[in-house]
């Protein structure tokens, strides 16, 4: 989400994130990853069928990109951190 915060007005409106307070360098929840799912075209027609528009564009949905699955999200107090575009040990 906070890849999007600054491209897309909507978000900012629908869930009342303001430039200012929005968490950025932060960890906001922690996940189970349990499967990465290689997107098609008939995978993101499912998903849009079943999340709607607005779910969709919090990601980058394209044939041949791939998706995490995660179950047991946990939000957390708002944890500084400096993260990466991957997957990452986070040490507190």
């Amino acid at each position: 989400m906070v890849l999007f915060i600054g491209r897309c007005a909507w978000i900012r409106t629908e869930y009342g994130f303001e430039s200012n307070d929005t968490p950025f360098g932060k960890v906001l929840a922690i996940a189970e990853l349990v499967d990465c799912v290689e997107m098609s075209n008939e995978r993101i027609a499912a998903w849009k069928d079943l999340y709607g528009d607005n779910e969709i564009a919090f990601g980058h949905f394209e044939p041949g990109r791939y998706a995490w699955i995660l179950s047991n999200v946990r939000r957390i107090e708002p944890v500084p951190a400096k993260g990466r575009q991957q997957l990452w040990e986070w040490e507190k």
